[in-house]
């Protein structure tokens, strides 16, 4: 089965485009629920493109119900999703895949194929990544060994989507860790925190 997998026309939810991504079940456990939260932003990149090349906002309504004008509160998630959220993280994965590539014997020419450059620029980065300044990067721990199952996590994550969260679910999960300060589990409650928004009715962008 190839994946991601799409819907499309008067079979997607909202008539325009359903994706979906399937995981194998140790997959689904690696991830925990981050796959969740990755989701999220993954979804927030298509909508921002969509609202920049529209200039209109109509994320998650039907065509021509509730038609909103792009915002500073808007791009305000936008920017956040991506640039606080998504992109450090997809950093520290690449760090990690370099790291790994270089430690399985992958030759400097393979390496600077997958990225595109000259060799020149491959090494320079591969060299970032393995002897730069406080190296391996948070981000490039948290795709190897940290997450919902990490060795420093104090609370024990139910092994599932946050919307698949039960209603007790999601407040034990907000009132346990609202004040920690791992950037890690603040996502997680931020996520927790919107799909008690969206079940309650809340405005939630």
């Amino acid at each position: 089965m190839t994946t991601p997998t799409y819907r499309t026309g008067a079979d997607a939810a909202l008539g325009g485009l359903d994706i979906t991504i399937s995981l194998t079940p140790a997959e689904a456990a690696a991830l925990g629920s981050e796959a969740d939260t990755l989701a999220d932003w993954f979804d927030t990149a298509l909508w921002a493109l969509a609202m920049l090349r529209t200039g209109t906002n109509e994320h998650g309504h039907l065509p021509g119900q509730d038609v909103r004008e792009v915002t500073p509160d808007s791009l305000y998630t936008v920017i956040n999703d991506l640039d606080n959220r998504l992109l450090p993280r997809l950093q520290g994965i690449r760090d990690a895949a370099i790291r790994r590539h270089n430690e399985l014997g992958g030759s400097l020419n393979n390496l600077a194929l997958a990225m595109d450059v000259s060799k020149s620029t491959a090494q320079s980065r591969r060299n970032a990544v393995l002897d730069g300044r406080d190296r391996p990067s948070h981000w490039e721990n948290w795709a190897v060994k940290d997450g919902p199952r990490g060795a420093g996590t104090k609370y024990r994550w139910p092994n599932k989507p946050v919307t698949e969260f039960t209603d007790t679910e999601l407040v034990s999960a907000i009132e346990a860790n609202q004040f920690d300060t791992n950037p890690v589990t603040r996502d997680m409650v931020r996520s927790c925190v919107r799909e008690w928004e969206r079940r309650n009715g809340l405005p939630n962008d």
